[in-house]
């Protein structure tokens, strides 16, 4: 039976993957980017009139031909920088944000030559970082699209693990809460770097993107431990030129569930005290599962959603070896039931309208009286 529901899934994911956009975005070395996906460009001159992305080609996977244009805006822009392109057979100035003429894509092929797209971006010696969203659709249908993000990074500061591996400005990083009753969920080591040939003062503060009910937070950052509900460190904290903090300046993020189940995301965001706007952030989301207290219905349960990310319908494929009082939930990042869904059979595929969910991360379950089965996460764009 898991056999046949493992193939029905896999061809309902075919055919769902199919009916998706013509179009994929590659990079120089056809690597394919992701319908969403941010790149991040280093900005190592400020005072320099451009930077420039690398190029990226568009596909047209579809066996139709496509008359395509592109438009872009701005989700974050430093003040007094600006951003252009080239992309669809021409470069555009500051301040146009969208292809003035249809692009002919044929049929399963990749746009090249002058059609191919660099995002470029002026600082005019403003430091800080800025993200700009690219989206090429088709004209004949503005649903069939793909878009994707560059994050212009001109601040001083980076963050690094423990490995010395970057973390993008804005990334977001996954911890798994496994356990509700105790004091705290503490993440990895995290280390901010001054890349810049100057000295700097900085600071760090932290606020909730969203927060479950009855939950606290606190860290560990720049020399000093701080308890929950104090939000930034309290003195500058001095960091020499291309030098990291070290281990006496490490980051940790603490969280403290306090038995409430649920998925909290936290900011977190150093910052230069002599320039508010030289800044890098990211977020740790904390990921509320079924925690110790709650076992599991079925330790070889089938539980897989998709297509995910999601936009408007989502399919969770089940098999379970039991079922009494079984329900699917859907829980939003403050651990509130956004779906419900009785679950009537030992397997199957529920389909569900999503399509009226704010974009984010959500987690979902089966669950009956206190049982429940992994957590996993999906994303609604």
């Amino acid at each position: 039976m898991k056999k046949l529901i493992l193939i029905n899934a896999i061809l309902l994911q075919v055919t769902l993957l199919l009916a998706q956009g013509s179009f994929q975005m590659l990079s120089g070395d056809g690597s394919p980017i992701e319908n969403g996906q941010t790149i991040e460009v280093m900005v190592t001159d400020l005072s320099a009139f451009e930077t420039v992305s690398e190029e990226y080609f568009l596909r047209n996977n579809s066996t139709t031909d496509v008359n395509v244009r592109m438009r872009m805006e701005s989700m974050s822009l430093v003040t007094g920088a600006e951003f252009s392109f080239c992309a669809l057979g021409g470069c555009y100035p500051p301040n146009i944000t969208e292809t003035a003429s249809d692009f002919l894509v044929t049929a399963e092929t990749t746009v090249t030559g002058n059609g191919v797209f660099t995002g470029h971006y002026h600082p005019h010696d403003h430091i800080g970082t800025s993200v700009i969203k690219y989206t090429f659709y088709n004209v004949d249908n503005t649903d069939d699209t793909i878009s994707f993000k560059i994050s212009f990074n001109g601040s001083s500061l980076l963050m690094l693990t423990d490995s010395d591996v970057r973390i993008m400005n804005g990334e977001t990083i996954e911890v798994e809460v496994s356990d509700f009753s105790a004091f705290e969920t503490v993440s990895d080591e995290y280390f901010v770097m001054n890349n810049s040939t100057s000295d700097l003062n900085i600071r760090m503060r932290m606020e909730a993107v969203s927060l479950v009910n009855g939950a606290e937070y606190s860290f560990c950052a720049l020399g000093s431990c701080f308890p929950a509900g104090v939000n930034e460190t309290s003195r500058d904290y001095f960091v020499p030129a291309n030098t990291n903090v070290g281990n006496e300046g490490l980051f940790t993020g603490h969280y403290h569930p306090h038995d409430h189940i649920g998925t909290s995301i936290i900011r977190y965001t150093f910052y230069n005290v002599d320039d508010l706007n030289d800044t890098t952030s990211f977020m740790i989301m904390f990921n509320g599962g079924s925690g110790t207290g709650i076992n599991n219905i079925d330790e070889n349960a089938i539980v897989n959603a998709f297509p995910n990310p999601a936009t408007s319908s989502l399919f969770i494929q089940y098999d379970l070896e039991k079922i009494s009082g079984t329900y699917l939930k859907i829980y939003n990042s403050i651990g509130e039931i956004v779906i419900q869904k009785e679950v009537n059979s030992t397997s199957g595929i529920l389909k569900l309208d999503v399509s009226s969910l704010a974009k984010g991360v959500y987690v979902y379950r089966l669950e009956s009286t206190n049982q429940s089965t992994k957590t996993n996460k999906i994303i609604i764009k």
